[in-house]
């Protein structure tokens, strides 16, 4: 026979373990962020807002050695009502390249896109950074470091300029 006293104790003992459990479990969200919300370039290549309507994504320079010639890729985007001049150029202010890209809209940048940019003379070995200057004719100019790769990885290795012998 169980007293009420005995059922008593069973359920407070049966709550505290719930609790527990629930605090236990409840942990790791507790001192760990949720990464899942934290938005992040999903490829190699780093992203550049030149203002708060225009930059660049994915940037990376593809080189087979430091010293040789280099191929920017990545993507213009803007989001202005009006098209919008992007100059890409060295940190001397030596322009590889002007894009202008359409009101609203991407232009590709790569050997096989719509616009293909040549680094001359990568100063940095792969594996490395470089630093680049983008703006545009309404919002400025931003020095960014941009990562240097090379064929290692499989999907850039055909993309890698052949360098002159």
């Amino acid at each position: 026979m169980t007293t009420p006293r005995a059922t008593r104790v069973g359920r407070l003992a049966a709550g505290a373990l719930l609790a527990t459990s629930a605090l236990v479990t409840a942990g790791c969200s507790a001192t760990n962020p949720i990464t899942t919300d934290i938005a992040y370039p999903p490829s190699h290549g780093l992203p550049v807002d030149i203002s708060e309507t225009a930059g660049l994504v994915n940037l990376m320079v593809l080189t087979a050695e430091e010293g040789g010639t280099g191929a920017l890729y990545g993507a213009a985007w803007n989001d202005n009502t009006v098209p919008v001049d992007v100059t890409v150029a060295l940190p001397d202010g030596t322009v590889l390249a002007r894009v202008t890209v359409p009101a609203g809209g991407t232009v590709t940048l790569g050997s096989d896109q719509e616009v293909q940019i040549a680094v001359p003379e990568v100063p940095v070995r792969p594996g490395a950074v470089m630093q680049l200057l983008v703006g545009t004719d309404r919002g400025g100019q931003v020095v960014t470091p941009v990562p240097v790769l090379d064929g290692t990885l499989p999907p850039y290795d055909p993309l890698v300029p052949v360098q002159a012998s």
